[in-house]
């Protein structure tokens, strides 16, 4: 689905894309860029029906496949510059995870998210949904419980 011939796959371009699919296949979507172009396509029903109960890549994806080839035609070749590896005091975000399952709200305030950790997450108007899935995920897998 995603391998070397797939609808994302660009022989001689350097194109980035995600792929989505809501639940029970409403939507379908691909998002992808180059340096240059920026490109989204939606596949679904406006009376909120089920598509065809096949994923974004396939719905969306060939769409999306064939709308580059005649843009990227337009623009020159260019590669991605890799970033610089950024590092910060906050483990969070840095990839370790922190002590107990949690959102990253519970460690990050959005609004500053270099700064200390949230005093009171529960502030935060998001923070009981995202720890309500957590919490739901964890029922699914206790194995990841800490």
């Amino acid at each position: 689905m995603f391998g070397l011939h797939s609808p994302l796959y660009f022989q001689e371009k350097e194109v980035a894309a995600k792929t989505g699919t809501t639940q029970e296949y409403r939507d379908a979507w691909t998002i992808g860029y180059t340096p240059s172009i920026v490109v989204g396509v939606w596949v679904g029903n406006n009376n909120n029906l089920p598509t065809f109960k096949k994923p974004g890549v396939v719905l969306a994806g060939p769409i999306f496949h064939s709308f580059m080839e005649e843009a990227l035609k337009n623009f020159p070749s260019q590669n991605f510059e890799k970033p610089e590896n950024a590092s910060t005091t906050k483990p969070v975000l840095n990839g370790q995870i922190g002590k107990g399952n949690h959102s990253i709200l519970y460690y990050v305030n959005k609004n500053d998210p270099l700064g200390p950790n949230p005093q009171d997450p529960s502030q935060d108007i998001q923070f009981k949904n995202w720890e309500e899935g957590i919490k739901r995920w964890l029922l699914l897998h206790p194995e990841f419980k800490t």
